[in-house]
């Protein structure tokens, strides 16, 4: 064979070669490529989560635990690159705020049973009482979405409140929250008597305005108050007529507070950033803690 015969032959089985392997290499490139990006991109969103991870605890240190009004937004770092953004809102007009109750069933509701007693603490002596209003009501335990009451309709004292501060308390007598004002829905406190120092009587409202002729409050502003309702009794509902069944707690909603209030839960939103990728991570924190074996309140 001549030898340019043999030549031409080995370059074109060099050439052919050299196609096979570039085909090859764009195939395992064009295969490759995306798991490479998908393993980015898990690892830039795990990195924007432990971003807002942190931002949770900046949030944690920044909050101020005696003065709501305080809790504000702040930001570290850059969203564009990797950084942190957070807001705490810990005082609304409405009890809980939309979307913000603890409740399993609906956000928009807090709840309050025997181990979940209801708690504000007021910060303010220019509350109008006469425009606040409760509501209370039995979870949708059974998804039908129709409202179910507590069994019987009784006067028997279901929740008993007090309102204390500065060392002074007013407690309810001949005027707690009974199922039958429950299974009623909304109602206002503000009118409701109760018992301070040796026996002396008041409302609610003269209490809380007061500020020396029966010994109340009157200075919500610079001593702190605290408003408790507390169960104290089972919660009982038969809706299928089938016979009584407890439940771990009622909901609540508290509307009407001409001036915003600490709530019981601060709720802190923190959103991580990481070169394009964004988490976002909420936590409730509670604002004061209660001690139920011994009946006291203690402010964080």
């Amino acid at each position: 064979m001549p030898r340019y015969s043999r030549r031409g032959g080995a370059l074109l089985v060099t050439m052919v070669l050299t196609l096979l392997s570039i085909v090859a290499v764009l195939y395992l490139v064009d295969a490759i490529l995306p798991s490479v990006r998908l393993v980015r991109g898990i690892e830039n969103a795990n990195l924007a989560y432990y971003e807002a991870r942190t931002g949770i605890e900046l949030a944690l240190a920044e909050m101020s635990r005696d003065d709501p009004d305080y809790e504000n937004t702040a930001s570290s770092g850059s969203t564009l690159a990797s950084g942190v953004e957070y807001e705490i809102d810990a005082a609304a007009t409405t009890i809980p705020s939309p979307g913000r109750g603890n409740s399993e069933y609906s956000s928009d509701w807090n709840k309050i049973g025997k181990h979940d007693p209801l708690e504000l603490r007021i910060d303010s002596a220019t509350i109008d009482w006469m425009g606040v209003e409760f509501d209370f009501r039995v979870p949708d335990v059974d998804g039908s979405g129709t409202g179910i009451l507590l069994s019987w309709t009784g006067t028997d004292a279901l929740m008993t409140w007090t309102l204390s501060g500065d060392g002074k308390t007013l407690v309810a007598s001949g005027s707690s929250i009974t199922i039958a004002d429950v299974n009623a829905g909304t109602l206002a406190i503000d009118w409701r008597t109760g018992r301070y120092g040796y026996g002396s009587g008041a409302t609610l409202v003269d209490f809380y305005n007061d500020t020396g002729s029966i010994g109340g409050l009157g200075n919500c502003d610079t001593s702190a108050c605290l408003l408790r309702l507390t169960v104290n009794r089972d919660l009982l509902i038969d809706p299928d007529g089938r016979g009584d069944r407890s439940i771990p707690y009622l909901e609540y909603q508290i509307t009407g507070f001409n001036e915003p209030i600490a709530e019981q839960y601060a709720t802190i939103r923190a959103d991580g950033f990481y070169w394009g990728y964004r988490r976002r991570i909420e936590r409730q924190i509670p604002q004061f803690t209660t001690s139920t074996s011994i009946d006291f309140t203690v402010f964080q």
